[in-house]
């Protein structure tokens, strides 16, 4: 699975961008186009690989985490509008990519500096979300017609 998705290739250092494959995609063009902004956001932080966290760094992150909030606030507004009824459980897995994002970032905070690990496991964290909890929500979505399997396949 990493492999396929380019995170083994980029734990080596080898990736020089990602692509969310058209098999992970979700189907719904808003929410695909904020996990693909999301990933390169994410995936943008290699540059300060070794770098003392400070300055554009630090604002980096900052912004990162202000986008990850923007972006399961969407989804959840999403939920509610569709009334997904594992809504509230889906709130929860967002607030562990949060608290994951934050602990990572003290932890770069009281180290100095950023590691190619740190950008791995945030890489990994937030592709696992996307792929393993939206999952669910995707399957309400078609089993409910709102987002048709046909145009899924075809995205």
């Amino acid at each position: 699975f990493m492999q396929t998705i380019g995170i083994g290739t980029f734990m080596t250092g080898g990736l020089s961008d990602f692509t969310i494959p058209k098999v992970a995609l979700f189907g719904d063009a808003d929410i695909d186009v904020e996990h693909q902004y999301l990933v390169d956001k994410v995936l943008h932080l290699r540059k300060f690989v070794d770098v003392e966290y400070g300055g554009e760094l630090r604002e980096h992150c900052a912004d990162l985490r202000r986008e990850l909030l923007s972006h399961f606030h969407n989804e959840i507004r999403y939920m509610k509008d569709v009334s997904y009824p594992a809504a509230t459980e889906h709130m929860l897995h967002h607030s562990e990519v949060l608290e994951g994002f934050d602990q990572l970032m003290d932890n770069i905070s009281k180290r100095g500096y950023l590691l190619v690990e740190d950008v791995n496991n945030l890489v990994s964290n937030v592709v696992r979300h996307m792929l393993m909890e939206d999952i669910a929500f995707k399957t309400y979505l078609i089993k409910t017609g709102v987002l048709k399997e046909e145009v899924i396949r075809m995205v």
